[in-house]
């Protein structure tokens, strides 16, 4: 009984009449957009701490700048469509615009996942290798 009644919910989120229909300024607007706007404060905080704390490391400092730019672009884009929800702009207002933007959140973070695991840990060492290099290096001369 529980499973069939989410199937029915699937089923009608999914059908054409509601994801292509020229929706109006949905009624939970403003909750919608304080989550959109409480996501875009936090990809500043992330691109903020990561200044703050990781000045030298470049490695960290790269990803969290993507971790900034995914929470930072989906918001923009969610402001985006639900103003033009509230506009009543029918073709943007559709709610196949916020369940693509939803998929393409989950896809983005998967690919800054895969990053973080497979490549983010070589990148370190080899950073870490190079600061370590380059404490024995001479350091230029400064002119006055």
């Amino acid at each position: 009984m529980f499973l069939s009644e989410i199937l029915n919910i699937f089923k009608k989120i999914f059908s054409p009449e509601f994801l292509f229909r020229a929706q109006i300024a949905p009624q939970n607007l403003r909750l919608i957009l304080i989550i959109a706007i409480a996501v875009l404060i936090l990809a500043i905080l992330i691109k903020v701490f990561a200044f703050l704390k990781f000045k030298e490391d470049k490695v960290r400092q790269k990803l969290y700048g993507r971790i900034f730019a995914w929470f930072a672009t989906i918001a923009i884009l969610g402001i985006f469509f639900l103003f033009c929800g509230w506009q009543q702009i029918g073709f943007l207002a559709m709610p196949f615009w916020l369940i693509f933007l939803g998929l393409l959140f989950l896809i983005w973070g998967i690919i800054i996942l895969i990053y973080r695991v497979r490549k983010f840990p070589t990148e370190l060492t080899d950073f870490e290798y190079q600061k370590r290099k380059a404490r024995y290096l001479p350091k230029p001369k400064t002119r006055r």
